[in-house]
């Protein structure tokens, strides 16, 4: 009995192992359906075509159609399972992100195995099922779509990433962050010096899985503006009138400056308002495009669709690498947005660092729930050595500016500047 249950443990480690290696997945098919036997659901997937090592057409065949009569995945609320209509029982959880089939692979001894690919969570793997009895195997992993490896990255410093957990530890600490992440490139190689990230788990800033969608890209939303003006033939210098602070486009459509309060801005040019970061301002410098309503909703976009390390990258391309495909003309109104931001008539000239050319922004997203403060840039102005991220969350709360990221910010691109 004991030698009995070794070698069918033995047949499926192999069987998973052998499902994990170079097997390919295919889509699915959804039936609207909302009842698999005794089960309820929204929606039921069926197998369709099935890419497996198979002996013969006949026996594809043969297979094809007992897995798409047998299992099902099925649906409820945005989450998926696989359900055994043949046992009328539930093989999984209907607690999944995601499920599709993946392959068919049958050992000498007789054992069946079906594999279904899946993700939940920041996880994704495969799931080796037995057909004989519907016992499980499971292999998973970080999914690569939704969290970083830093082993992906050779030539990260671990003087400098000590630094930066460091600081953002420090900094979340100060604001109640949740969670954070800062990253470090050197400007002139886009290599990756460092890209860490933290949460505050009942109170203890611990390591964090690196996600790849913690912020929104609505911090380019300056550079976005001053790109549409470049491509528009529009001068920095042209005026734009924003008005008491309020631009109402429809009757559910308004966007605000921050100053609304006291009046707003009124007439400025559109150097001056993208400098202070007036929102009316950048809206007009995207309409002066004809599809500048699509880079409003670009810039706009609240979606968590990226992360410290893509903030850095695409700044430090867009800022000064000449292998990036951008016009002068356009990368100079970058720049000069970018560096004027800390300079006197600049929004965040307070927020310099000292004796320091720095390009970059600061950001901070409120959606009423969840505060991101963002900061990118690159330094020495001039000829940049380093671009630097860190982005931090917290629950919402008031105050909120800039200043609540900018010291530790600075502390980092000061010391980065020494080295």
């Amino acid at each position: 009995m004991i030698m009995r249950l070794s070698r069918r443990m033995t047949t499926m480690v192999l069987a998973l192992l052998l499902s994990v290696i170079g097997a390919d997945v295919c889509a699915q098919e959804v039936v609207d359906s909302v009842w698999v036997d005794s089960v309820e659901v929204d929606s039921v997937a069926l197998a369709e075509e099935f890419k497996s090592d198979y002996d013969s057409e006949e026996d594809k065949a043969r297979m094809d159609s007992l897995i798409q009569a047998r299992y099902v995945i099925v649906s409820m609320n945005g989450k998926y399972g696989i359900y055994d209509r043949d046992k009328n029982d539930s093989v999984t959880a209907v607690d999944m992100d995601y499920i599709e089939y993946s392959h068919y692979f049958q050992p000498e001894d007789g054992m069946c195995f079906c594999y279904f690919y899946y993700e939940k969570g920041l996880q994704c793997g495969k799931i080796g099922i037995n057909m004989n009895d519907n016992t499980k195997m499971e292999a998973f992993a970080d999914n690569p779509r939704l969290v970083g490896k830093v082993e992906d990255f050779p030539a990260i410093d671990s003087l400098i990433s000590a630094q930066s957990y460091d600081l953002l530890s420090e900094c979340m600490a100060a604001i109640d962050g949740i969670k954070g992440q800062v990253a470090v490139i050197d400007a002139r190689t886009g290599d990756v010096l460092a890209w860490g990230a933290l949460e505050n788990v009942e109170g203890d800033i611990v390591y964090a899985p690196l996600l790849k969608r913690l912020c929104s890209s609505e911090t380019y939303m300056p550079f976005v503006a001053a790109d549409c003006l470049a491509q528009s033939k529009t001068s920095l210098e042209d005026s734009v009138d924003t008005g008491q602070g309020i631009l109402l486009l429809n009757d559910s459509v308004r966007i605000s400056d921050h100053n609304w309060r006291r009046g707003g801005y009124g007439m400025l040019t559109y150097r001056q308002a993208l400098l202070n970061k007036s929102r009316i301002g950048m809206y007009h410098a995207m309409m002066t495009l004809p599809d500048g309503m699509d880079y409003w909703k670009y810039a706009t976009d609240q979606t968590k669709n990226t992360n410290a390390l893509e903030l850095a990258t695409v700044f430090n391309n867009i800022f000064h690498l000449d292998s990036v495909n951008v016009s002068a003309e356009r990368r100079g109104n970058i720049r000069a947005i970018a560096i004027g931001m800390f300079k006197e008539g600049g929004i965040q000239h307070k927020r310099a660092p000292k004796d320091l050319e720095l390009g970059g922004v600061y950001n901070v997203a409120d959606d009423g729930t969840e505060q991101t403060f963002t900061f990118v840039g690159c330094f020495p102005a001039n000829k940049p050595k380093y671009a630097v991220s860190m982005v931090v969350q917290r629950k919402h709360k008031l105050p909120a500016s800039p200043a609540m990221v900018s010291d530790k910010a600075n502390e980092l691109i000061e010391w980065l500047n020494k080295k």
